[in-house]
């Protein structure tokens, strides 16, 4: 049996050794941005399934002075008496 030596047959055309050369760099660099592609696709579909709901950016409190949230002011229990396994409940004025 015969075996048939392509570095040979490569090595003996400097046109074919360059193309194989652009295959090879071309197809490595298509590898390499597979994931980031794929990763684009799927924030692309999210971004246009929730109108960008999940991936929108929230803005800093950046003044310590105005804190986020439900405040209540002047809480006081609207019962004097407090028993186990029963409701409490409060008043505040704003």
């Amino acid at each position: 049996m015969g075996g048939v030596n392509i570095k040979a047959q490569i090595a003996e055309n400097p046109e074919e050794v360059a193309e194989a050369r652009t295959f090879m760099d071309t197809a490595v660099a298509k590898i390499k941005a597979f994931p980031k592609a794929i990763s684009d696709e799927f924030n692309r579909g999210m971004t246009e399934a929730t109108g960008g709901y999940y991936t929108s950016k929230v803005e800093e409190n950046e003044d310590p002075r105005n804190e986020l949230g439900v405040h209540i002011e002047n809480l006081q229990a609207a019962d004097k008496e407090f028993f186990e396994n029963e409701q409490s409940s409060c008043m505040g004025r704003p």
